[in-house]
């Protein structure tokens, strides 16, 4: 692909950035981003665009993937380890969980396809 071609970015989000997506920025006109994430489909979106620098006038999307830990090789399988061990306790303790943190609950400590 040619330096400057018009692109619909979508990569996968991780601690609300887009993996690639500022690289791909600097490169590419962005017409359009869609992120790929644990949280339900169509959340997240001004903890996204913020955390990732996405101007107003790019539209985003953001949709609800899979998450299976034992999928995940070397550092990532470490780390979503150590954020299902850690975040998944704060959300099992939280008394007053709305069903998005049910729903993200429930992924982390079950994994499964949501799409």
């Amino acid at each position: 692909m040619l330096s400057g071609s018009e692109i619909i970015y979508l990569g996968w989000i991780m601690a609300g950035g887009i993996k690639g997506y500022k690289e791909a920025a600097k490169l590419y006109k962005v017409r359009a981003v869609c992120g790929i994430g644990m949280g339900q489909t169509g959340t997240q979106l001004k903890e996204v665009r913020d955390k990732n620098a996405i101007p107003q006038r790019i539209p985003l999307f953001t949709l609800q993937g899979n998450f299976d830990v034992k999928k995940l090789h070397g550092a990532y399988r470490f780390m979503m380890n150590v954020m299902v061990k850690t975040a998944g306790k704060g959300l099992a303790n939280k008394t007053d969980r709305t069903p998005e943190e049910d729903d993200m609950l429930d992924m982390m400590v079950n994994g499964g396809k949501r799409v």
